[in-house]
């Protein structure tokens, strides 16, 4: 178990003298070109906005280009951020390494796919951490929160949420402390240490410690100490939905924070 542990305790971030706090602009990088031995270097929280620009704008998905975060970002809610990918048409098809850097989001909002990534697929994301807060509110249809909503045909290693993440008046929304809604991807070392919560008055919403509902997922070393609560359904690590075909994997998990639940229907729940 001690070994188990270490293999996947949160990361810590690169020693920085200074964060680099959104101001509301998108600018482009300078330095590298894309490849995976001279990715892009983010070098400031303008060039990670600038991502989100290109990719929600529908000019390009970034198949296949490679990202690597050089700094801490703090973005407040001043400015409204735009989780990098708005839907599955305007997906992120990347690779971005965070290169073990904090970035502090304060998010607020009615968007569908909500996180500092909203959607992904045949992606991959890692070394990674997120701080702050994210608030789900009156999403008009099903709201997907996380550190990224929606993962797809991807991968996510070495991430580490320490974001408190709040369903407030949403209906079926899924909410995990890595993805929202997890299909045919594969999550390796990651860990929530966030408070995921539905409030009260709701009902409706998934709440898991990792991902709030999986489909076709492998995930291996991954762990929570968040406490997560719901008024419907909720998991320590996930929760799934019991569908046709369904293939999870699962190994070396645990789980030590609280999980409230006031009704559990006849979904399958992993602690």
């Amino acid at each position: 178990m001690l070994i188990m542990m270490a293999a996947v305790w949160p990361l810590n971030a690169e020693a920085q003298n200074d964060v680099s706090v959104w101001d509301g602009f998108a600018e482009s990088w300078t330095q590298g070109d894309g490849t995976e031995n001279n990715p892009y270097l983010i070098e400031n929280a303008r060039q990670l906005a600038y991502i989100a620009e290109m990719v929600n704008a529908g000019v390009t998905h970034y198949d296949s280009t490679y990202f690597k975060l050089t700094t801490d970002i703090r973005i407040d809610s001043s400015f409204q951020w735009q989780p990098i990918g708005s839907d599955d048409s305007h997906s992120f098809r990347g690779n971005f390494d965070g290169g073990c850097h904090v970035i502090t989001l304060y998010l607020f909002t009615n968007s569908n796919y909500v996180g500092l990534f909203g959607h992904i697929n045949g992606s991959s994301i890692c070394n990674l951490n997120l701080h702050g807060k994210i608030k789900s509110n009156n999403s008009p249809t099903t709201a997907k929160v996380g550190l990224i909503g929606n993962i797809d045909s991807s991968s996510v290693y070495n991430c580490t949420n320490y974001c408190n993440i709040e369903l407030n008046n949403n209906h079926a929304a899924q909410a995990g402390g890595i993805g929202g809604v997890v299909s045919f991807s594969t999550i390796v070392n990651c860990a929530n240490l966030g408070t995921i919560m539905s409030l009260p008055q709701l009902s409706g919403n998934t709440c898991g410690g990792i991902c709030g509902s999986a489909r076709h997922v492998k995930i291996y070393r991954n762990y929570n100490v968040g406490n997560i609560s719901s008024h419907y359904c909720c998991g320590g690590i996930l929760v799934m939905f019991i569908q046709a075909a369904l293939i999870v994997m699962i190994l070396s998990l645990f789980q030590t924070a609280t999980i409230l639940v006031i009704l559990v229907p006849l979904e399958l729940i992993v602690p």
